[in-house]
């Protein structure tokens, strides 16, 4: 009877494992801004084997980058996306780490540095469907109501 107890937390105990960790992490606000263009450059990459980079990298990118999320995905307060509220990340981990393992302590990290709580749920979202009329001679261009459109006309005189 002592042996099915011990064999039946085994199993549960290699379920409580930490989280894979960077070996080092330096998290800094960053002053970057935007540029003179108007456009706020970012990245988020893994630059050499045993080395993650995040330069001008609001949280919401983090996030996205972590969890391998698509924009529309993530719902939060403004300030997620601000460019006041965006850091620059450097970390050191195991030359040999996969993606996926990047990923997860990137999630540690998140987790540890911000105190980023997750919460999944499933919402239900308006789809479009783009369907063409090959019988007609005339396309329209839809665009956003506030946008100017005229349509094309297909000619075959042309």
């Amino acid at each position: 009877m002592v042996r099915i107890v011990l064999l039946a937390t085994l199993p549960a105990l290699s379920w409580a494992q930490a989280p894979p960790a960077f070996e080092v992490a330096s998290v800094k606000f960053t002053s970057h801004g935007r540029a003179s263009d108007g456009w706020s450059h970012s990245s988020v990459s893994i630059p050499s084997p045993g080395r993650f980079a995040a330069q001008n990298s609001s949280l919401d990118e983090l996030v996205r980058y972590a969890y391998e999320l698509k924009d529309y995905q993530v719902i939060g307060p403004a300030w997620l996306n601000d460019d006041s509220e965006c850091f620059d990340i450097e970390a050191k981990e195991a030359p040999d780490s996969s993606n996926k393992q990047v990923r997860l302590m990137l999630q540690a990290l998140l987790v540890d540095r911000f105190r980023l709580a997750v919460h999944r749920e499933t919402r239900m979202l308006p789809v479009y469907e783009l369907s063409f009329d090959l019988s007609s001679t005339l396309t329209h261009v839809i665009t956003a109501r506030n946008h100017r459109c005229s349509p094309r006309f297909n000619s075959s005189s042309d």
